[in-house]
């Protein structure tokens, strides 16, 4: 499920008007077709593939840590500064 969160990424980014991400994934996969020359477009995918798959885990990590940010600063706010003891 990796490298659909990244294709997902990748193809809003080209619908929304910006190319450059897109068109240097496929010059890179190309790049990597051409250097093994077995199997070109199993190698292309897999290429691909593995690209996004990281593009997907950047970015989740990236939502991964403000939200933990977030929830540590709300957290903080909301959370009253005494406790009560067990008795209580």
């Amino acid at each position: 499920m990796l490298w659909v969160g990244g294709s997902i990424i990748i193809h809003s980014l080209d619908g929304l008007g910006y190319h450059k991400p897109e068109h240097l994934i496929e010059a890179f996969a190309q790049s990597i077709e051409h250097a093994v020359m077995v199997f070109p477009r199993i190698i292309n995918w897999l290429a691909t593939s593995m690209v996004q798959a990281c593009l997907g885990v950047i970015v989740g990590a990236a939502g991964i840590g403000c939200v933990s940010i977030w929830r540590r600063l709300s957290f903080r706010n909301s959370c009253p500064t005494t406790r009560p003891s067990a008795g209580q």
